[in-house]
């Protein structure tokens, strides 16, 4: 794997683990105002100690890019694909999961037996999805 591919791996997960801690502490986190004055994009300094807490290879490549390359906080979360308003990306995450869940629906509801396994783990994240919003 290239340099490239590795750093672009380690910013997916980085977003991934930023939107489930800022979905799971959504409600502090608007209540402390840690807010830009901008907009609604949680301060760089914030998302910053969130992630580097959330992945040690994340602390690695902030030191490398603040010390070795000079970055500010807010480029380096820019760098990283961190400056973003977390809430519409919640919004759109919530409506794949519920299209996955009624694509599922649709099929299992059909009673035909599939052993496909793209369905199969359909209609295990369906099950998951359902049991977590009940």
């Amino acid at each position: 794997m290239s340099l490239i591919d590795e750093f672009d791996e380690l910013k997916s997960g980085l977003k991934e683990k930023w939107l489930d801690y800022y979905e799971a502490n959504q409600a502090w986190i608007n209540s402390t105002g840690i807010h830009h004055a901008k907009g609604y994009n949680p301060n760089s300094y914030f998302v910053i100690g969130v992630v580097a807490t959330l992945d040690p290879k994340a602390t690695e490549l902030i030191y490398f890019l603040s010390t070795r390359l000079g970055q500010n906080i807010d480029t380096i979360t820019q760098t990283l694909g961190l400056a973003f308003d977390p809430i519409p990306v919640l919004k759109a995450r919530e409506e794949e999961a519920k299209k996955l869940v009624q694509e599922a629906k649709l099929l299992t509801a059909s009673g035909e037996d599939y052993t496909d396994p793209l369905l199969e783990e359909l209609r295990r994240e369906a099950r998951e999805i359902n049991n977590t919003s009940e």
